[in-house]
């Protein structure tokens, strides 16, 4: 496998990994070989399909992180009518299952990265065959988790910040809560309970003298 290659070419860090896009068309263009298969894609359906986030993944990528992207994926709308998808080596994805080359003519699949500087270019995580078949496009971990669509990477990041209001202000101590009120009552009948028997031993004290 040419994995240090790869990682040398094209690394992730170059693409925006926290969003996460979906589009399928025909390959115009193959150009098989090292360092990365490039295909070009012709951009015919952006709009993520039913049941997306659900499908079968290859092997061994769900503890990548892989399933995330999917419930992540968003349609492509970079307005592009052509896009370039970078591919691993051929050598790479013969070992993860694609034993032939890909031909022009045929219809892909894909849910990938935009470059940061290129939009015209695009890097799959993972890529959908006409007879259904996936094939993994990645074995590094991506620089940044993708975020559902509607999020920031800001505001994703600090959701898990925030925590849950509700349970917050029962352990600064509301005084609404049952616990607190029982307490307050406890500690109200102890104050009365001093404050009579103090009078009643003044008063004896006094009757004595």
């Amino acid at each position: 496998m040419a994995v240090p290659q790869a990682s040398a070419h094209h690394g992730w860090a170059e693409f925006d990994t926290t969003r996460a896009y979906y589009l399928s068309g025909e390959l115009t263009n193959v150009r098989w070989g090292s360092p990365h298969v490039e295909v070009t894609m012709r951009v015919e359906k952006t709009a993520v399909p039913k049941g997306w986030a659900g499908r079968d993944l290859p092997k061994d990528v769900e503890e990548m992180g892989t399933r995330d992207t999917m419930k992540a994926t968003r349609p492509y709308d970079g307005g592009r009518k052509e896009l370039n998808l970078v591919l691993a080596p051929p050598e790479t994805l013969r070992d993860w299952g694609l034993d032939r080359r890909l031909e022009t003519g045929e219809s892909v699949e894909a849910v990938g990265f935009l470059n940061r500087e290129h939009d015209d270019e695009l890097r799959p995580e993972l890529i959908y065959l006409e007879d259904g078949q996936a094939v993994r496009q990645r074995l590094l971990s991506l620089p940044d988790k993708p975020v559902p669509p509607g999020q920031s990477p800001d505001s994703a990041a600090n959701s898990g910040d925030q925590g849950d209001t509700s349970s917050s202000a029962a352990e600064q101590g509301d005084d609404s809560s049952p616990s607190n009120v029982l307490v307050w009552t406890v500690t109200g009948a102890v104050v009365v309970l001093l404050v009579a028997g103090g009078a009643l031993y003044v008063k004896r004290r006094g009757t004595g003298a």
